[in-house]
C-alpha cells in the first residue's frame, strides 16, 4: 500500500501541469518510440541514457491519458498501442527500481491488454498480459483472470500450463465453481480418468450427492473399467432420473461387473446377469436400433439359462442384420463397450507442492498450488443423439394403425422387415436434416487460422469440424494477404458429412474479400508440419511498439457444465383451464450475437416463457410471436405487429413482452438500449432504446402491458466480463419510465449483472419468474410474483455468483393498482 500511494504522489507530480498541455497522441508515441530507442542503445549512467529514461518518465502518464482517450472515442487499435507500451515500460529494466506496476492504473491497462489480444485469438501474447495481470497481485477480477490464462493455454494446445494454471488458480480460489468445472473438463478431454477422480470427489463434498457430479464420477469409473464402483453410483442415480443415458451407463457396468465375476464367481456373475436384464430391456425398448445392448441382452438371458427369451432376442437381432448369440458363446462373455473414450496415461506428475507454473521468461511464477477441484464437463448434442430422437418420433407415428386401413393391411405394412428398413430411411433423413440445420450456423469465427507452413505452401485450420489443410500460394504475398485479411473471409460451397457423432466438412471455399477462392478438399492429399524454434534474444526494442488493427470484441470465457435432463421449470408445466383470446405475448430470445459474446440460455429461455404463456397464462398459440436471435430490423417489425393487432382490437387487449438478451447503455448519456443479433452496441442508432420500447407500447393504449426483461444495462455480460472489455468498469444507465399502463421489470439494476443459473440452463431471472409462476399454478397477482422473484434471486445471486443482482420493477402512474393484477 505504501509503494502504490508513493508511485501515485510520483505520477501526480509528473503530470502537473502536462495535462493542460498534453501533447497529441502521434507526437507522444513518435517521441516515446524514439527515446526508448535510445535508452536501449545508450550506456548506462550516461547523458544519453539519462535523458531518454527522463523523458520516457515524463511521457508515461501521457501514455495512459491517451489509452484512456482511445478507449472512449472506440478506437480501440490506438488504444491497445499506447496501453501496451504503458504496461510494458513498467517491465523495461532501465524502470524496474521504480515500481512503476504499483499505481492505480497499471492493473486495468494490463486487463485491456490481455483482454484485447484474448480477443483477437492472440492466445501467446494474452498468456503473457494474463500472466502479468496474476503477478500484479490485484483481487478485481482475478478469478477469471485464471480463467482466461488457462483458456489461452487451451487455445495453444499447452495441455501442461493449462493445467498448472488451473492448479494455482483453485489454490486461491477452492471453490471457484468454472476453475473447477475447466479444471474437470480438461483432465477427462485427455483421457485422465484417474487424475479426474479426486477432484470430482472433492466436489461432492461441496454438493452431497449431486446427480451430475455422481455422473461424472460414474463416467470416470467406468472408463478406468472400477464397474462395482460404478454399478453403486448408477444403482442410486436410476432411482432418481429415469432417462435413456443413465440406464445405459447403468447397463454397461452391470453386465461388465457379470463379465469380470465370471470367471472366479458364476454366481455373483449370475446375480449381476439377472440385474442387468431389466436395465438391458429398458435400453432396448428406448433405442431399439442398438445392437450392441440387444446383444448384450441376448448374452444375459443365455448366462442365465433363459432360452425362450434367447430365441426373441436372436430373432430381433437376426432382423437388424447382426449375428444371434448362441451357446457357442457360453465359454468366455465379452464385455459391453462403453462410450466413454479409453484412458490416456496418467496426468504429468507434480512436485510436493502441487504442478510447477511455467511462465514467460522474464516473469515471476505465480504460486503452485494444492490439488482441489470440481466438475461439470460440457455436452453437446451431437448427431447420434439427434438421430434417435427423430427416428423415435417418426418411427412412432409411422407404425401406428391409420383409421383407414385394414388389419390386413396393417400387418403387411409393419413387419420386422418393413420397420428396419424405414429405420434405415428415417437415419438418412435424419442425417440430412442435421447437416441442413447445423450447417447454416458456420461461420469464419468458428475457424482457427494456424500459422503458415511456408515448405508446403498450406494454412492449418481448427475447427469443430475437423482439421483442414488449406493450399494457399506463398508467391505475391497471396499467404500473408489471406492471414492478414482472415476475419473477413466468406465461406462458400460447403459440404458436410457425417463421421460418427461429428459434422466433418468434405470440401469448402474460402473466398478473400478481392475474390480470391482458395477451395479445400478432404480427397487431397495436403502435409502440415510446425516449426518451433527456441530464441535467444537481448532485450526487446521498445520502437518497434505497435497495435493491431482488430476491431473491438468481448472478453468471455466459456463455462463448461454437464447438463443431464431437463430444468424443474421446463417439465409439467402446469395448464390453465382458460384461455384468453385478447392476451397477446411478444417474446425476443437473443443469444447467438453476430459481433459480441453470446447470451447463454436466451434462446431457451425465450422458448419456456413461450410455453408458460400458453399453457398457463392461457395465451392462445396463434396470440403468442417468438423471435429468436431478432436483428434489429426483426424487433421493428415486431413492435409494428404489438401496434397492428392493438389497434385491430380497439385497445381492449393485455400485452406481455418478454426479452432476453444483451442490454447496452450509451457512454454519452447513459442511456438504455436492447441490442440486436446484428449490433455490437457501438452505434446506439441500430440499437432498441428502452425509452422508446415503453413510448411506443404505452402510446396502444391497451388495457395493460406488462414488460419482462431479462437483462442488465451496465455494460456487463450475463456472466462474468465487459459486453465493451475497454471500459474497465461498468456503467450504470439511467432508468427509463413507463408509459400508458404499463408495469415493467428488469433482471437487475442499472450497474448490475445479469447472471445465468448455469444448474437450471437459464438466466437466473427467468428461471424464478416461471418457478414462481410454476409453484403457485399461476394463483397469484403480478405484485406477489414480482416479490418472489426479487427476494429469490436477490439471495440465490448472492449464494451461488458471489455478486449482488437485485431485480428492478417500474410502473406508470396509469398502472397504480398493478400489485392485484392476476397473473393467470
Amino acid at each position: 500500500m505504501k509503494n502504490r500511494l508513493l508511485i501515485s504522489l510520483l505520477l501526480l507530480w509528473l503530470t502537473s501541469g502536462m495535462l493542460a498541455q498534453t501533447q497529441d497522441a502521434a507526437t507522444v508515441y513518435a517521441e516515446f518510440a524514439r527515446q526508448s530507442s535510445i535508452l536501449q542503445a545508450a550506456q548506462p549512467a550516461s547523458d544519453a541514457y539519462e535523458t531518454a529514461r527522463q523523458t520516457m518518465l515524463r511521457l508515461y502518464p501521457q501514455l495512459y491519458y491517451h489509452a484512456a482517450a482511445f478507449s472512449q472515442q472506440r478506437k480501440m487499435s490506438n488504444a491497445l498501442t499506447f496501453a501496451k507500451a504503458y504496461v510494458d515500460m513498467a517491465m523495461m529494466p532501465q524502470f524496474e527500481s521504480m515500481h512503476l506496476e504499483k499505481s492505480e492504473s497499471y492493473p486495468t491497462m494490463t486487463y485491456f491488454v490481455a483482454s484485447n489480444y484474448y480477443n483477437q485469438k492472440n492466445y501467446s501474447d494474452a498468456a503473457v498480459y494474463l500472466q502479468r495481470y496474476l503477478d500484479l497481485r490485484e483481487p478485481k477480477n482475478r478469478a477469471m483472470v485464471f480463467l482466461f490464462l488457462a483458456k489461452s493455454y487451451e487455445n495453444l494446445h499447452d495441455y501442461d500450463r493449462q493445467i498448472a494454471t488451473l492448479e494455482s488458480g483453485l489454490y486461491e480460489f477452492p471453490d471457484n465453481s468454472d476453475l473447477l468445472a475447466m479444471s474437470i473438463n480438461c483432465r477427462m478431454g485427455k483421457g485422465y480418468y484417474q487424475d479426474a477422480l479426486p477432484y470430482v470427489d472433492r466436489a461432492l463434498q461441496y454438493k452431497p450427492g449431486d446427480a451430475k457430479l455422481m455422473s461424472i464420477k460414474g463416467q470416470c469409473l467406468e472408463a478406468l473399467q472400477q464397474y462395482e464402483e460404478a454399478v453403486t453410483i448408477y444403482t442410486l442415480l436410476a432411482e432418481r432420473q429415469k432417462t435413456l443415458p443413465i440406464y445405459k451407463h447403468y447397463a454397461v457396468n452391470l453386465f461388465n461387473c457379470a463379465v469380470q465375476f465370471y470367471p472366479v464367481d458364476r454366481t455373483t456373475a449370475t446375480a449381476y446377469f439377472q440385474r442387468a436384464i431389466p436395465v438391458l430391456k429398458q435400453v432396448v425398448a428406448n433405442d431399439p436400433t442398438s445392437v450392441p445392448f440387444t446383444n448384450a441382452l441376448a448374452m444375459a438371458y443365455l448366462y442365465t439359462d433363459q432360452y425362450e427369451l434367447l430365441e426373441e432376442t436372436n430373432d430381433r437381432l437376426r432382423t437388424m442384420g447382426a449375428a444371434e448369440v448362441s451357446a457357442g458363446s457360453a465359454a468366455a462373455p465379452p464385455t459391453l463397450a462403453s462410450d466413454m473414450p479409453r484412458p490416456s496415461q496418467a496426468a504429468p506428475a507434480r512436485t510436493q507442492s502441487g504442478y510447477t507454473v511455467p511462465t514467460p521468461s522474464g516473469y515471476a511464477s505465480a504460486t503452485p498450488a494444492t490439488a482441489q477441484q470440481t466438475p461439470a464437463p460440457a455436452q453437446q448434442k451431437g448427431f447420434v443423439a439427434f438421430a434417435q430422437t427423430y427416428i423415435e418420433k417418426e418411427i412412432t407415428q409411422w407404425q401406428e394403425k391409420d383409421p383407414f386401413e385394414t388389419i390386413e393391411e396393417y400387418k403387411m405394412r409393419v413387419t420386422e422387415q418393413t420397420r428396419q428398413q424405414k429405420v434405415e430411411e428415417l437415419l438418412a433423413e435424419a442425417k440430412k436434416k442435421y447437416i441442413a440445420q447445423h450447417a447454416k450456423k458456420v461461420k469464419i469465427n468458428d475457424f482457427q487460422l494456424e500459422p503458415y507452413d511456408a515448405e508446403n505452401g498450406v494454412f492449418l485450420i481448427r475447427s469443430v469440424y475437423g482439421d483442414i489443410i488449406l493450399p494457399v500460394p506463398r508467391e505475391n504475398d497471396e499467404a500473408r494477404n489471406f492471414a492478414n485479411t482472415w476475419k473477413s473471409v466468406t465461406l462458400e460451397n460447403a459440404q458436410f458429412d457425417i463421421a460418427g457423432d461429428d459434422m466433418v466438412i468434405r470440401s469448402m471455399d474460402f473466398v478473400t474479400h478481392n475474390g480470391n477462392v482458395y477451395r479445400y478438399s478432404d480427397k487431397d492429399e495436403r502435409r502440415y508440419s510446425q516449426t518451433e524454434i527456441a530464441m535467444q534474444f537481448d532485450n526487446i526494442d521498445y520502437s518497434r511498439l505497435g497495435g493491431g488493427s482488430a476491431k473491438k470484441n468481448d472478453v468471455r470465457i466459456e463455462k463448461n457444465s454437464l447438463t443431464v435432463g431437463n430444468s424443474d421449470v421446463d417439465i409439467n408445466i402446469p395448464e390453465s383451464k382458460n384461455v384468453h383470446s385478447d392476451r397477446f405475448a411478444f417474446i425476443i430470445g437473443n443469444e447467438h450475437y453476430q459481433q459480441v459474446a453470446s447470451v447463454p440460455y436466451a434462446v431457451h429461455d425465450a422458448q419456456i416463457m413461450g410455453k408458460y404463456c400458453n399453457k398457463m397464462l392461457g395465451v392462445p398459440e396463434t396470440n403468442i410471436r417468438l423471435y429468436e436471435d431478432a436483428t434489429f430490423g426483426t424487433m421493428l417489425g415486431c413492435i409494428r405487429d404489438v401496434k397492428t393487432i392493438t389497434q385491430a382490437f380497439n385497445g381492449q387487449v393485455d400485452i406481455i413482452f418478454y426479452y432476453a438478451g444483451h442490454g447496452i447503455p450509451d457512454e454519452a448519456n447513459k442511456s438504455a438500449y436492447l441490442l440486436p443479433v446484428d449490433a455490437d452496441g457501438t452505434q446506439t442508432e441500430t440499437c432498441y432504446a428502452v425509452s422508446r420500447l415503453y413510448r411506443e407500447l404505452g402510446q396502444l393504449g391497451a388495457r395493460s402491458v406488462i414488460v419482462l426483461m431479462d437483462a442488465c444495462f451496465s455494460g456487463s455480460l450475463r456472466g462474468e466480463g465487459m459486453l465493451a472489455s475497454a471500459r474497465g468498469v461498468a456503467l450504470k444507465a439511467k432508468p427509463d419510465e413507463p408509459q400508458g399502463k404499463m408495469v415493467a421489470v428488469s433482471a437487475a439494476t442499472g450497474d448490475e449483472t445479469a447472471f445465468p443459473y448455469e444448474e437450471q440452463q437459464h438466466g437466473m431471472f427467468t428461471y424464478y419468474l416461471l418457478k414462481g409462476m410454476r409453484e403457485s399454478r399461476g394463483k397469484l397477482t403480478w405484485g406477489d410474483l414480482v416479490n418472489y422473484v426479487q427476494t429469490q434471486v436477490r439471495q440465490r445471486s448472492v449464494v451461488i455468483n458471489h455478486k449482488s443482482q437485485t431485480p428492478t420493477v417500474s410502473t406508470s402512474a396509469d398502472a397504480g393498482n398493478w400489485q392485484s393484477w392476476v397473473v393467470k
